[in-house]
This record gives structure tokens, sequence and C-alpha cells, in this order.
């Protein structure tokens, strides 16, 4: 008898503010970590100090940038996330639905200044040339 299993993804950027979430979901990971339901995606600079690394462990998996520049990571995990769940086409539909993705971002207002996945600020120009970009599904959680 198979139970249906559903899989917890976070992501989240490690210069953010966001560094705490892992040891506020340490606590309740153990038993979660250990039944492989939770993944955690941290997205780094590759000028990290290894003294800075998140801790390791096997539901952390970190993605290091290809630059230094300052949103190297955020674009990281943009391009991330695209190139995993862009095209939904390709993906089965009962890995779809049995994973729940959660972004994990700072509260203040710093990403949306910069206009950081802001569905809303699309640019209608953009969605004209690129008609396809009308369909796009969002990510739960953001």
């Amino acid at each position: 008898m198979n139970a249906e299993r559903c899989y917890d993804e976070f992501y989240l950027v490690w210069e953010s503010s966001c560094r705490n979430f892992i040891e506020d979901v340490k606590f309740a990971s153990s038993v979660a970590a250990k039944s492989s339901r939770l993944k955690l995606h941290v997205f780094l600079r590759k000028d990290t100090p290894v003294k800075a690394l998140p801790p390791k462990d096997n539901w952390i998996e970190s993605h290091f940038s290809l630059t230094t520049s300052p949103y190297a990571s955020d674009t990281g995990l943009i391009a991330h996330l695209l190139g995993k769940y862009g095209d939904f086409a390709d993906l089965d539909n009962d890995e779809i639905s049995q994973t729940r993705v959660y972004l994990v971002a700072e509260r203040e207002d710093k990403k949306k200044k910069r206009g950081w996945f802001n569905a809303d600020a699309a640019d209608k120009n953009e969605l004209q040339r690129r008609p396809e970009l009308a369909h796009t599904r969002m990510f739960p959680g953001t």
C-alpha cells in the first residue's frame, strides 16, 4: 500500500537575513529529514567564506553562484527554479502535485524595490514579445 507522500522544498538566498531559518527549522527537521521529505536549497555567492557556509546535512543542498556580483545568489535561485519548474509540460503530474515549493524571503521590501520576481510589475511589451510568459505558472509561496 503506497501512501501518497508530499515533499517540501525550501529555497533561500544565504546572503539575506534568512540564515536563522535553518536554526528555526532544525528542531522540527530531524524526523522530516530522515524520512526524506524535506529539502533546503541554499544559494550562495562564489566568494562566501568557509566559516560563513551553511551547516552540512543531508537535507541541505548548497548552490554556489558562478560570480561574485551583488545579486548572484538571487539570480542563481531564479535560474534554478525556472530550470526545474519552468516547463511543466516536461514534468509528471504526480511529481508536481507531491512537491510543495516555498521561497524563504526577507520581510523587508528590498526585493520588491528591485522588481525581484514581481509578476504584477511585468512589462506589457515583454508579454507581447514573449506570449508564452502569459501562461507561466507561479510557484506556491511566492
